[in-house]
């Protein structure tokens, strides 16, 4: 038992590192291009690509099946809601397109399981819709990169508020990481017992993580797996992007 333990343990430190080199990888070639003499254009073009292709990337490597019965509706989701949020031009645009994004996918998440014959595990089912639209609405946000690069260049260089917005991500990207390693840890849960003895979907929504805590985090034993868990933070700090830029606007117009 010991033994198994230990492996199981290894198992996911090395999958949590596998996780955290992703989201390492994704933000160094994101970020760091920022800093060449290129284009404002060239850098609003450069942050929707990489936008773009981490939604490609969670929705073809995420074990979103793992977590709901309804993985097409889940991957549908994660692309509809990517959608506003890319033609939206300035943050202004984006803040609207995200909070209108964000109250539809409640609506019609909670609708699509009430409206489904089968109704079993509806929270997890929910929750996963919901993650994965939250988290495409985030990676909107990356869309906002040139806006952000073009502002920094022009108002802020040189100043410590430049310095500030590269530690603030620097933070956030750390803390996600943080979160990426929990996340390969299991889930205890009570109805273990019930979801066991459940003939429907029992074999993926097994609670006996300690003997297999593949079947909710197969990125312990899939490398694949690990690269779309990975994107999914860098989808997430997107947020930061338009965060800061939000920040910077509103300070600079009061003073």
């Amino acid at each position: 038992m010991i033994a198994k333990r230990r492996q199981t343990n290894q198992a996911r430190k090395k999958s949590a590192r596998q996780i955290a080199a992703v989201q390492l990888a994704a933000a160094a070639t994101t970020v760091l291009p920022c800093f060449l003499p290129l284009s404002d254009s060239f850098f609003k073009l450069w942050g929707t690509c990489a936008a773009f292709v981490s939604i490609l990337i969670f929705i073809c490597r995420f074990p979103i099946d793992r977590r709901t019965p309804n993985p097409i509706a889940a991957k549908f989701a994660t692309a509809a809601c990517f959608m506003p949020c890319l033609f939206a031009s300035t943050v202004q645009k984006w803040v609207a397109a995200a909070g209108i994004t964000l109250g539809a996918l409640v609506v019609c998440s909670f609708a699509f399981q009430m409206f489904r014959k089968d109704r079993t595990f509806i929270i997890r089912s929910l929750s996963t819709m919901i993650m994965c639209g939250f988290c495409a609405v985030c990676a909107g946000g990356w869309c906002l990169l040139g806006n952000l690069r073009s502002y920094m260049i022009d108002v802020l260089i040189g100043q410590p508020a430049f310095i500030c917005l590269i530690l603030l991500y620097a933070v956030s990207a750390a803390v996600l990481a943080l979160a990426s390693y929990l996340w390969t840890f299991p889930v205890e849960s009570n109805e273990s017992e019930k979801l066991n003895n459940s003939n429907n979907y029992a074999n993926d929504y097994s609670d006996s993580y300690a003997d297999k805590p593949s079947e909710v985090f197969p990125g312990s034993i899939d490398p694949s797996a690990c690269l779309g868990m990975g994107i999914a933070p860098f989808m997430i700090s997107g947020a930061v992007i338009a965060a800061e830029l939000t920040a910077m606007l509103i300070l600079n117009s009061a003073f």
